[in-house]
C-alpha cells in the first residue's frame, strides 16, 4: 500500500488561527474563487485583507458587519500578517469579523459572493 504524501498543517507551518462569522455563501464563493486560482482560502483570505489594509480605501468605520445568522469560520494566517491585522483592528477598535467581510466584499463584490447558490 502505498502512503500518501502528507501536508504540512497549518500549525505545522507556525500559523496562527483566527475565527470570524461569515455568511454561508461569502465563504462557499472564497472557497470556489480559491479553487479557480489553484490556492488555498486562507491564502486568498490573507492576499484580500493585506490588499485592502494597503490600499488606503480601509476607512475608520467598516461599512460591513457580518449576520447573526453567519457561520463560524476559522482561518489560519502567516504570523507577520496576524501582527498588522491584529494592529489595525485595535488601532480602529474594529471587529475582526467586520474588517474581513468589508475587505472582502470590496475586493470581489457582494452580489458575486451573496447570491443564493
Amino acid at each position: 500500500m502505498q502512503q500518501q504524501a502528507r501536508r504540512a498543517s497549518f500549525a505545522d507551518e507556525g500559523r496562527i488561527a483566527l475565527s470570524v462569522r461569515l455568511p454561508r455563501t461569502l465563504h462557499r464563493r472564497m472557497r470556489e474563487i480559491a479553487l479557480r486560482r489553484d490556492v488555498r482560502v486562507n491564502d486568498l483570505y490573507q492576499e484580500t485583507l493585506t490588499s485592502y489594509m494597503d490600499s488606503g480605501r480601509a476607512r475608520p468605520v467598516l461599512l460591513f458587519s457580518p449576520p447573526a445568522s453567519a457561520q463560524p469560520v476559522t482561518l489560519w494566517f502567516a504570523p507577520d500578517f496576524m501582527a498588522k491585522f491584529r494592529y489595525a483592528i485595535e488601532q480602529h477598535d474594529w471587529l475582526p469579523g467586520s474588517l474581513v467581510l468589508t475587505a472582502v466584499v470590496e475586493q470581489f463584490g457582494a452580489d458575486q459572493l451573496l447570491e443564493a447558490g
